[in-house]
Parts: C-alpha cells; structure tokens; sequence
C-alpha cells in the first residue's frame, strides 16, 4: 500500500520540529500536527519524526511507524495544490503506537531523516525535470494552436521588460 513521510512538513528545520512522542509502558504516545504530507490520508502508513527528548535538537528526535488507522490519527485537510498526489494535514492526538514501530533507536530519528532525504533527493529533482519539460510542451502546443507569433510569446515579453529596465 501507499506510505508517507513527514520529512517534507512544514517543520522546515526538521530537528527543530514540535511533534512530541513520550514512552508510556510498551507505547509510545504522539501528539502534535503535520502540515504538507505527500499522501494524506490515502496513505496506509507514514514515517512520523518526533520529539523524545533524549537531548536537545536534532539528537532529540525519533522515527516511528504509524499505522493509518492508529487511534488518535486523523487527517483533517486536503491542501489543494497541482501534484501527482494528495497533500495534507496528519494530526496526532494522544495516538498510542506500540514501542516496536520505533525505527532505529531513541534520538535516531535524524540520522533517519538524513538518509531518506539523500534518497528522495534524486527521485523529487527527476519528478522536477519532468514537469517542467511537460510544461514547455504544453505551452508550445497552445502557442502553435493560437499561431502565436514569436513577437507575441509570453518569454519574448518578459525578456524585453527586463532588457528595457536595463
């Protein structure tokens, strides 16, 4: 099934992020709000970062396995936006995950954070490229469809703008 992370929350300085996970028995208990999740709410499960506190900053935080139907997980909103997939909120409240969805161990959640991005990095530059060159072949088609002269071209005109503030 379909899975997310919250690497890309609006938390942009991702070990200064405010969600907060506390150990309780053989659980751990989420809380907190994610902003800008790829496949909110279609997801089956995420990769949640969040603060343990094992010590300040990025040495704080911890990466968890969170079941999408897990109580205390809700996905409030859709954010309407042009991608190849949903973008939403993913909330926590009092979300109770069992101890072994810990990925790695307490305060390694940056390190995992690190290795996911080196990986995304790559795949979200080639999904760049790829709607960028679909952009200028749309833009060529109306054009050719509108006859559009040369002269007339939204980029011919952005250019002498700028060569005439010059």
């Amino acid at each position: 099934g379909d899975w997310s992370s919250d690497v890309c929350s609006s938390d942009l300085d991702v070990a200064a992020l405010q969600t907060s996970a506390r150990r309780e028995g053989e659980s751990y208990i989420l809380n907190g709000r994610k902003t800008w999740i790829s496949n909110a709410g279609v997801a089956d499960s995420y990769i949640v970062f969040a603060r343990t506190g094992e010590a300040p900053g990025a040495k704080g935080l911890s990466a968890f396995i969170v079941d999408a139907s897990a109580p205390g997980l809700s996905t409030p909103r859709a954010i309407d936006v042009i991608a190849p997939h949903v973008i939403g909120d993913v909330e926590f409240e009092n979300c109770r995950i069992p101890v072994t969805n810990l990925l790695g161990s307490p305060g390694d959640g940056f390190k995992v954070a690190m290795a996911t991005l080196d990986v995304m990095r790559s795949t979200v530059g080639a999904a760049a490229l790829g709607f960028a060159r679909r952009a200028l072949a749309e833009a060529r088609e109306h054009r050719s469809e509108e006859h559009t002269s040369e002269l007339q071209s939204p980029m011919y005109l952005v250019c002498r703008l700028l060569l005439e503030k010059k």
